[in-house]
């Protein structure tokens, strides 16, 4: 017959396997979360005063938000019309806009953006054109702001824009 110690033995081993294996899976995963850190926490900025001192944009200057440093350059006056064919309806939008510039940097927008006037407008209207309702009705309009910036700054070849202003932003429904 069988012994019973051996039939009792064998739930445990069973037991001391599963134990092993799980033990092996959580080993690896923080040996991995460990690399993971070592490799990429130490890019990552922590702190303002971390991002100022490798040079980086904080989170303030990444949204676009002016930091009272620099000057105010005119990008236009905007009057875009978008037909909504779900809706069945024709919203017109209207605006200023402004980009905040460093002062060294002013003469330098003003060339590059009057040289390229034309493709700069066509940005713009398509980033209203293509935004969603949420989109125009955000109080600060965060999105529509940064998908500018990060569009005008690729046209000029350089980040030379810091932020981006609307002056007498109204939309409304036909």
């Amino acid at each position: 017959m069988s012994d019973p110690k051996a039939a009792d033995a064998a739930p445990v081993a069973k037991k001391g396997g599963k134990l092993k294996i799980i033990v092996l899976i959580v080993t690896i995963m923080i040996l991995e979360c460990g690399l993971a850190y070592w490799f990429f926490g130490s890019a990552a900025p922590h702190s303002a005063e971390s991002a100022e001192s490798h040079g980086e944009l904080g989170d303030e200057e990444e949204l676009g938000h002016d930091d009272g440093e620099g000057v105010e350059v005119s990008l236009g006056d905007f009057d875009v019309t978008a037909f909504q064919p779900t809706s069945n309806t024709t919203l017109r939008v209207s605006f200023k806009l402004y980009a905040t510039v460093r002062v060294n940097d002013e003469e330098t927008v003003t060339t590059m953006i009057d040289e390229r006037k034309h493709r700069f407008r066509e940005q713009v209207l398509e980033i209203i054109r293509s935004s969603e309702m949420n989109d125009l009705t955000d109080p600060v309009l965060g999105l529509i702001k940064r998908k500018i910036l990060e569009k005008t700054n690729r046209l000029l070849g350089k980040a030379m824009i810091k932020g981006v202003v609307f002056s007498d932003f109204s939309y409304y429904e036909q």
